[in-house]
């Protein structure tokens, strides 16, 4: 569970302003701390009670909806992909996304991604982070509460290297968790405010607004700047020859019938269909006369129809083929 987190607040008035302890006159407050046991609370509270804006997080976004589903408050839509958050829409105007989604990089790499300044610059210690710690002051933890198994050769080393140079110093967790948050939602932000602005001015196309993922932006900026008109069929939805659902009664009575009587019934789930065919799923073609048969099945009349009505219901899909010119066929 989080017991602390850091928000930045920008809009188009102030998005710019790196230092994010200057005030908006547009938003107000930019920056906001939550600690504690309620920090997971408060967050939410505060994205509840700020319309028309849209959150970014880093790989975490199921942490927000796991605590709004906790409290009673849903969202009203999620979008998800497989066990992958995608997107939450809080309401009608306010929605979470994930920047993962769309730059699939630990926030560790994006100073040099985007040449960015860190407000604090090494390592900790996250095994460490636990309430029996919340207000330790004294040596520097041991350096197994880095997660040393999931570092890479190289950053092992600089690891190594920073961890050393910092055994002289005294650890002060409250103080240096603020400052490592601090500065990983500052690296968030530039990140993500850097991302959206290259692909505005090179393709007019927004990621965060328009989509969810790095794929679905790529498609639309081809859709938008490189896809030339007339050059995708448009395909009807159940294709060009769809095979329409059929009752299973139906199809076992043709079935019997061209058993019995030694005739040919065409019918949808035929290969060899007739255009005709085609104007109403439903209908069979006896072949060898000329003559269509059609199984209705049994008709339930419900309270608020006549029977009148019901047959007119009925009947109103085969008006088309009754007034279709059919020169030598049996209707």
């Amino acid at each position: 569970m989080p017991n602390f987190c850091a928000v930045h607040r920008v809009c188009d008035n102030c998005v710019m302003d790196n230092d994010i302890q200057n005030d908006c006159d547009t938003c107000g407050q930019r920056e906001f701390i939550f600690k504690g046991e309620e920090t997971l609370s408060s967050l939410c509270h505060l994205l509840l009670n700020n319309p028309n804006f849209m959150a970014i997080a880093h790989n975490m976004s199921g942490l927000i909806l796991q605590h709004l589903n906790k409290i009673g408050l849903p969202p009203q839509n999620v979008i998800m992909n497989g066990s992958k958050m995608m997107s939450i829409k809080l309401n009608k105007r306010c929605k979470v996304i994930d920047s993962y989604n769309f730059i699939p990089i630990p926030l560790s790499a994006f100073p040099k991604t985007f040449d960015l300044k860190e407000l604090k610059k090494g390592f900790f210690p996250y095994f460490f982070n636990t309430k029996e710690h919340e207000t330790y002051v004294g040596p520097w933890p041991s350096a197994s509460f880095n997660n040393l198994d999931q570092m890479t050769t190289k950053r092992r080393k600089v690891f190594i290297d920073w961890y050393n140079s910092q055994l002289d110093r005294v650890f002060h967790m409250e103080e240096e968790m603020r400052a490592y948050c601090r500065s990983d939602v500052d690296l968030l932000r530039q990140g993500c405010i850097q991302f959206r602005k290259l692909f505005i001015e090179e393709t007019a196309v927004d990621p965060f607004k328009e989509c969810f993922t790095i794929a679905s932006t790529c498609m639309r900026v081809f859709r938008r700047n490189f896809l030339k008109e007339g050059t995708i069929a448009i395909v009807p939805h159940q294709g060009h020859n769809p095979r329409y659902k059929q009752s299973v009664k139906a199809l076992k009575l043709f079935r019997w019938i061209e058993q019995e009587e030694g005739i040919v019934i065409q019918h949808a789930r035929k290969v060899a269909r007739s255009k005709l065919i085609s104007i109403v799923s439903t209908v069979s073609m006896v072949t060898t006369s000329g003559s269509f048969m059609v199984v209705f099945g049994t008709v339930v009349q419900p309270v608020d129809r006549t029977g009148r009505r019901v047959f007119q219901v009925v009947m109103s899909p085969w008006k088309k083929l009754i007034t279709t010119p059919c020169i030598g066929l049996t209707i």
